[in-house]
């Protein structure tokens, strides 16, 4: 069994690949550096049978373009819909959640992963768990204004960990995550 991550080499994908190799999982990464560049035609349906080829049981939607982690997400569900056994684990972002007032394309995105997961919910026998991280210290945060509070990529794959450490029977929809503010 052994686990897919997209998006594996920087940011949350290489603490997440990094976290599941230190648990003696198999963990196979897909990214552009290896070939695997998710905007490319036929990536997911590539990635997908890779995956499944070597006993996949989980699949991280972590790689952000557009509207990819959604369109993946659909496209695993193709064939694991109807397995228990299965865990897709997205990595959307607490954008979302602030979509009425701020309605740039990243937000947008992130709604629709969202909504996806919430409606996969109800008619998936697969785990489907979704992670909502507010800005996470990444080379993309660091340009952002020093002002705005960051979480440590540990803490998300903490997060991350937990969520899949629970029992299968236990239905966990959606955790967000951001830094405590100190008011």
């Amino acid at each position: 069994m052994s686990v897919g991550i997209t998006g594996h080499t920087k940011g949350i994908g290489a603490g997440l690949y990094q976290a599941f190799a230190a648990r003696g999982e198999t963990v196979h990464g897909y990214s552009r550096t290896n070939g695997y560049d998710i905007t490319s035609p036929g990536a997911t349906d590539r990635i997908l049978d890779h995956l499944m080829l070597n006993g996949g049981h989980t699949l991280i939607l972590n790689a952000q373009s557009g509207f990819m982690q959604t369109h993946q997400l659909y496209a695993a569900l193709k064939f694991w819909r109807e397995d228990p056994e299965k865990t897709i684990i997205a990595i959307s972002s607490n954008a979302s959640d602030d979509i009425k007032r701020n309605a740039w394309p990243y937000s947008v995105q992130k709604l629709a992963l969202d909504a996806a997961m919430d409606q996969m919910h109800l008619s998936s026998k697969c785990r489907l768990i979704n992670i909502k991280p507010g800005v996470v210290d990444t080379d993309f945060a660091r340009l952002l204004p020093d002002y705005i509070k960051r979480i440590s990529v540990d803490d998300v794959v903490r997060v991350v960990l937990f969520a899949y450490d629970q029992p299968r029977e236990m239905l966990i929809k959606s955790i967000t995550v951001q830094p405590r503010l100190n008011i």
